[in-house]
């Protein structure tokens, strides 16, 4: 099951673990790394000092969990806040949960979520590059948009990369996702949905996903997250 939520203290080893224990992580490979801004902790306790208060209970970055755990982040920050101008992002970094439809549950429940909180925008957006495929691939998937295309505006490595936005407004969204965000109200449809989710998940990642993981998704754990999280975007 993939959900969203803000990351609380006992998440902090395991983002540290997956996202800045490695002095050269292939997930920043691939999220601009013409910035060459990362910053590796080699000690957790070190990790924890420094990114704690901009890490926990942000509710403009929340986890990426699949089941409980922890494999990436979604994020969102204005670009212009007076002009009403919002953009979006994630990041799995476990490249194992790479190419399975997890970064598109996420980020379907992440641009929801947003329209949901800021009700006075009409428009979000995506900024990537084009040497990362996986995320141009996952804004057409959303039914993003791509409105801008620079050429030859990242160089990276002896290379000039594209510079590339996507975008997607209100009603495009909510044509696109009607029914997307019905909450469940009966134990029949919280039933209905479990099973649901249940048969789609094996039938989707069986064979992308790890089967000792797999083995884990349970028709019980499903129904859980079904009752714990009854809006219809899990």
């Amino acid at each position: 099951m993939v959900y969203l939520r803000k990351l609380i203290e006992e998440d902090l080893v395991s983002l540290w673990e997956i996202a800045y224990s490695q002095s050269n992580p292939i997930w920043k490979q691939y999220d601009a790394p013409y910035y060459d801004d990362y910053q590796h902790f080699p000690n957790f306790q070190e990790f924890k000092l420094q990114k704690s208060e901009s890490t926990l209970n942000n509710s403009n970055r929340l986890g990426i969990f699949v089941d409980d755990k922890l494999v990436g982040t979604v994020s969102r920050y204005w670009v212009c806040k007076q002009t009403r101008w919002m953009e979006l992002g994630i990041c799995i970094y476990d490249s194992k949960f790479w190419n399975s439809g997890i970064g598109k549950a996420a980020m379907l429940q992440w641009i929801d979520r947003t329209f949901k909180d800021y009700l006075e925008l009409e428009h979000l957006g995506l900024t990537t590059w084009s040497g990362n495929f996986g995320m141009m691939k996952l804004a057409e998937k959303l039914r993003m948009k791509k409105e801008v295309h620079i050429p030859k505006v990242r160089y990276y490595q002896g290379v000039y990369y594209d510079s590339i936005k996507y975008g997607i407004l209100r009603e495009e969204w909510e044509e696109a996702n009607g029914h997307h965000c019905q909450t469940m109200e009966t134990p029949e449809e919280i039933e209905g949905k479990s099973l649901v989710h249940w048969q789609t998940w094996r039938e989707a990642y069986d064979d992308l996903l790890p089967a000792e993981f797999q083995e884990t998704m349970t028709l019980e754990r499903c129904r859980f997250f079904s009752q714990k999280y009854p809006e219809n975007t899990l």
